[in-house]
């Protein structure tokens, strides 16, 4: 990621679809299917259909921007939420409140300004892309 931070999108994407899925199936076996109701996996799917399905729509942007910015990332601090390398719930529950916004941090400034990828056309437009 540090040396190519214009694909961090694509990685957000792979953890999407790989955790969230495991998530789902983690939380049904304990019978806590109520906790995925949580407004973080409202906002890392917003994200993801911002990125991927609706890259042209400013204004869908800016609400994600701000949802992911704000109470997603700082529930890391109000919640306590730890990184314990050896727990896989303590890295996802820490991943899916920090993922969406570095994500949509990494598509708006860190696209090209002359790239051609059609799927990304906002990131492609926008003047504060680093060259």
């Amino acid at each position: 990621v540090g040396r190519c931070p214009q694909n961090l999108h694509l990685i957000f994407l792979a953890f999407v679809c790989i955790a969230l899925p495991w998530r789902v199936v983690y939380f049904f076996m304990r019978h806590w299917q109520l906790f995925l109701i949580d407004f973080c996996y409202f906002v890392n799917l917003a994200v993801l259909a911002s990125v991927f399905l609706y890259p042209d729509n400013r204004n869908f942007l800016a609400m994600c921007w701000s949802m992911a910015q704000g109470p997603v990332a700082g529930a890391i601090i109000a919640w306590r939420s730890s990184w314990v390398f050896g727990h896989a719930d303590h890295m996802i529950s820490v991943l899916i409140h920090l993922l969406p916004g570095l994500a949509l941090f990494s598509h708006i400034h860190f696209r090209l300004p002359g790239c051609k990828d059609e799927l990304f056309s906002l990131a492609c437009k926008t003047e504060n892309s680093i060259p």
